[in-house]
């Protein structure tokens, strides 16, 4: 009864029966009410609320039975998820909150989206070809990659436009849709601050992805749904078996031997950035349990992890450890995890429950392939290893590829040719400026970089954006044996391929305060930028010439042509400094210094490893791989950072096993043009050598927690959250009090910066609390 009165409530407050329509979509496990309403008039039960219900229909010009009728319609498959509740979580599987499946409460969670908002989307499925259905969602701040996502289809694949809708989180971003012509349906989503500013973390935002296929699936639509930093190249439908629940892409590069490996990331098997799912009950059963386990944003207060792909990661793979999950990659199956040697397992991922054996697949209630990510290439497959240029699928056709993991996503768009939106007078305006010149072939990093630093800095004196190399020595980069970058056709001429600079440095962070010196290199292949007026200098003398007659003028002033050409035999330093001696400068006296310190947290390697120690686990006294980079941390001219290549994807050299090389490139990337000084124990401070830079920008001064002492270990980010694994596994018995306080610690230190008796204290209460939430469920291994 109390259920009924707080339904009635919320009934009399609102306007119409589409809104009603929508708290039915908001409240799946009370559409038993709702229908009893309509049918008994509620007289007795909440009095005025059938005549509301009347009064509603009326309002639209409907009549009560058509409405009750349409209810019934789409929500039947959603009272169905509604009693799937109970056996719905594998029994040997600790739930990842206890107030997870299986709790009574669990009716008042909005599992699904408002269905009639979205039935459009049904009637869309049931129109296009062969009822193939992509659907991408986005909000005003990132319609431009959801408008990049949809021309994709429109050039490369225009017999799918029909078959794409794109679900608006607000109206701006539906008008810009609809603009260009694309199917888009207004759902609206949060427009406080919190959505605002820290997406990641909204709760709305976090689920909306696995509600919105919750929601799809209810309404009996199998689809593809994508994230809208995905490009279509080619017909992903091509790509698909047809024989899983799910089709996903992922984030390895070798799935043969990395799949389900417990020494991996977790969320490195499934990038939920491009899911097929089927409209039937296994799929449904998977999402709903998902939605259920990370419904909290805290929970006994612990935070829910913020990585939503890891949370989903995690869930996926302890169903498949208890048997309860098949997976599949072209024609191998496995129904249990696939334990590394010696049986360790990443401290952030999942142990196998039996590691001594693998379990023979059989029937399974859910089945989850998954694709070759050369094909549906993950973002660092593809913009960074070219996997679609090596054998054996050298000139295969690529059919998506998501822009995940690198940053800034439209700039490796934009660079590697996959930016479909012509902005260019916007990023450039009505008279744009660029210069280009020739970066020597086969360099040192270290010459590479001094070339790239002294073209930033004739940017600046020119007032011209420089266009950046594509012809950087790969050589250079240490993945370019282990990855095979070796076996990259030639070009043309015969030459190897080149390397753009952020293979070796972090490319956000030339790409933000620089951005109005610098244009990305694929640039020079727009048409736009084709039919630009050019001016030539090709040698040295010229460019004499040509600042004898400024005659004290600027050297922005040297050519008024939109492209400045500066060719071979203008070598870019000697022209940075020809240009700088004019102006009474000197090299990198615009340039500021810091501190690169070694990049703990996303560093080359995360060589904390769990091991089985008679029947338990335990932390491994030494990690398979060398993870001190205390040497290659140095001052450093900005904008350059070559230890941390952005998620370094660096640090999946770990995934190669022992002997796997380190990401070994120096923090300044070579560049020895900073004052390094150590004012106290910890900290280290850094002063440009140039007189001009030095008065300009001072002295920076950073931390350097010497990390062979105070950073033994690396663990993920999610050591505090309910779904740590760490914790989960202590909570299991299988990992001791000791070593999880262990972990906990390096994880205060290496994320929260917290060392002593703080960390202490805090951890001991962290680990004490998670057992207690777990009461019922949990053992102690101490």
């Amino acid at each position: 009864m109390e259920k009924l009165k707080i339904v009635h409530a919320q009934i009399m407050e609102l306007k119409s029966a589409h809104d009603l329509l929508d708290l039915a979509g908001e409240f799946v496990n009370e559409f038993a009410v709702f229908h009893a309403f309509a049918i008994l008039d509620a007289a007795a039960a909440a009095p005025g609320a059938g005549q509301r219900l009347k009064a509603m229909a009326a309002l639209e010009g409907r009549a009560v039975a058509e409405l009750v009728s349409e209810w019934v319609q789409l929500r039947h498959a959603a009272l169905q998820s509604a009693e799937m509740r109970g056996g719905s979580w594998p029994e040997d599987v600790l739930p990842f909150s206890p107030d997870g499946p299986g709790n009574a409460g669990l009716g008042q969670r909005a599992r699904l989206l408002p269905l009639r908002s979205l039935r459009p989307l049904r009637e869309a499925a049931l129109a296009a070809p062969n009822q193939h259905l992509i659907v991408t969602w986005t909000t005003g701040a990132f319609a431009n990659l959801a408008v990049n996502l949809a021309l994709s289809v429109r050039q490369n694949v225009p017999e799918l436009e029909a078959s794409l809708a794109v679900v608006c989180l607000d109206g701006d971003a539906q008008q810009l849709l609809t603009a260009r012509g694309f199917f888009a349906v207004l759902l609206q989503g949060p427009t406080d601050d919190d959505a605002v500013k820290n997406p990641w973390q909204n709760d709305d935002l976090w689920k909306f992805k696995y509600r919105l296929m919750a929601s799809l699936i209810s309404l009996g639509v199998s689809a593809l749904v994508l994230d809208t930093d995905v490009v279509l190249l080619s017909d992903p439908f091509k790509h698909l078996r047809l024989d899983a629940d799910f089709e996903v892409m992922t984030d390895l590069f070798f799935p043969e031997s990395q799949l389900l490996s417990t020494t991996l990331r977790p969320e490195d098997n499934i990038n939920t950035g491009f899911v097929f799912h089927k409209s039937n009950n296994a799929a449904l059963q998977l999402i709903i349990a998902f939605l259920d386990s990370f419904d909290a944003l805290i929970w006994q207060g612990f935070k829910r992890d913020w990585f939503n792909q890891r949370a989903f990661n995690k869930l996926v793979l302890e169903w498949v450890d208890a048997g309860a999950a098949k997976v599949l990659y072209g024609a191998e199956s496995w129904c249990s995890l696939r334990p590394g040697p010696g049986n360790w397992t990443n401290v952030g991922g999942v142990p196998a429950t039996d590691p001594s054996q693998s379990r023979t697949c059989g029937e399974s209630d859910l089945t989850i392939r998954v694709l070759d990510p050369a094909v549906i290439a993950h973002g660092m497959n593809y913009f960074w290893r070219r996997a679609h240029l090596l054998p054996p699928l050298q000139g295969f056709e690529v059919a998506a590829v998501h822009a995940n993991g690198v940053e800034p996503k439209d700039y490796f768009l934009r660079d590697r040719g996959l930016w479909y939106l012509d902005d260019f007078a916007e990023r450039f305006g009505e008279h744009p400026l660029f210069f280009t010149y020739v970066h020597a072939r086969g360099s040192t990093l270290t010459e590479d970089f001094e070339d790239l630093a002294a073209a930033v800095e004739v940017a600046m004196l020119l007032r011209r954006r420089v266009v950046l190399p594509d012809t950087m020595n790969c050589r250079n980069c240490p993945a370019y044996g282990p990855y095979g970058f070796h076996a990259w056709p030639r070009s043309a001429w015969g030459e190897e391929l080149g390397c753009t600079f952020d293979y070796f440095s972090r490319a956000g962070l030339a790409m933000g305060e620089w951005l109005r010196f610098a244009a990305e290199s694929g640039v020079a292949r727009l048409e736009r930028f084709r039919a630009l007026g050019r001016a030539r200098l090709g040698h040295l003398e010229e460019v004499k010439d040509a600042l004898s007659k400024l005659r004290g003028r600027a050297a922005a002033d040297l050519e008024v042509a939109p492209v400045l050409e500066f060719g071979a035999d203008v070598p870019i330093r000697a022209l940075r400094d020809l240009l700088k001696a004019a102006v009474g400068g000197e090299a990198l006296d615009s340039l500021p210094c810091a501190w690169r310190a070694w990049p703990a947290t996303t560093y080359a390697c995360r060589d904390a490893f769990l091991v089985p120690t008679a029947g338990a686990l335990q932390v491994s006294p030494e990690g398979l791989s060398d993870c001190d980079g205390s040497a290659q941390a140095e001052c450093g001219v900005l904008p350059f950072m070559c230890c941390e290549a952005y998620f370094g994807w660096a640090e999946k050299f770990e995934a190669l096993g022992p002997g796997a090389p380190a990401w070994d490139l120096p923090c300044g990337c070579g560049l020895r043009h900073c004052k390094e000084s150590r004012p106290r124990p910890g900290e280290v401070c850094c002063e440009p050598l140039a007189e001009a830079a030095r008065k300009k920008f001072g002295v920076s001064c950073g931390s350097n927690p010497s990390p062979v002492s105070a950073l033994p270990r690396l663990v993920p980010d999610d050591t505090d959250t309910y779904s740590s694994s760490s914790m989960r596994e202590l909570a299991k018995g299988r990992l001791s009090t000791e070593d999880a306080h262990r972990l906990c610690l390096t994880s205060a230190a290496l994320h929260l910066r917290q060392v002593g008796i703080d960390a202490q204290h805090r951890c001991e209460a962290m680990l004490e609390n998670f057992m207690a939430a777990h009461k019922g469920f949990a053992k102690d291994a101490s």
